[in-house]
């Protein structure tokens, strides 16, 4: 998936449990211990399927972006087969403000359709 839009919290779920409690698909173990999901309110998706808001998980670690609350950021999310978004530092994520997000959004736009 990759879309358009701005972090609007973050949840770091313990061992085994979800601060999400009634989002089943959080509640499946993560890749590691203390994985963080962010709530993410979207506005422009240019591939998957359109959604408003959206949670997209990743590890904490050497590999962990750096969203910020109410900064908008263009961002790469895989879907694992548990049906869960994950996305790391190196997945292309760009927010504003940061060099080249402005012509990351214009190539998106200009090459794939939006949903």
């Amino acid at each position: 998936m990759i879309f358009a839009g701005k972090p609007l919290m973050f949840a770091q779920i313990p061992s085994g449990g979800s601060p999400f409690h009634s989002e089943q698909s959080m509640e499946k173990m993560g890749r590691g211990d203390n994985d963080v999901v962010i709530m993410f309110d979207v506005d422009t998706v240019w591939k998957g399927q359109p959604v408003h808001r959206i949670k997209v998980r990743h590890e904490r670690g050497e590999c962990m972006p750096d969203f910020q609350i109410d900064v908008p950021v263009v961002v790469f999310a895989q879907i694992d087969p548990a049906g869960i978004y994950w996305t790391k530092l190196c997945s292309g994520n760009a927010a504003t403000g940061e060099a080249g997000y402005d012509d990351l959004k214009t190539v998106l736009t200009s090459r794939l359709r939006f949903n």
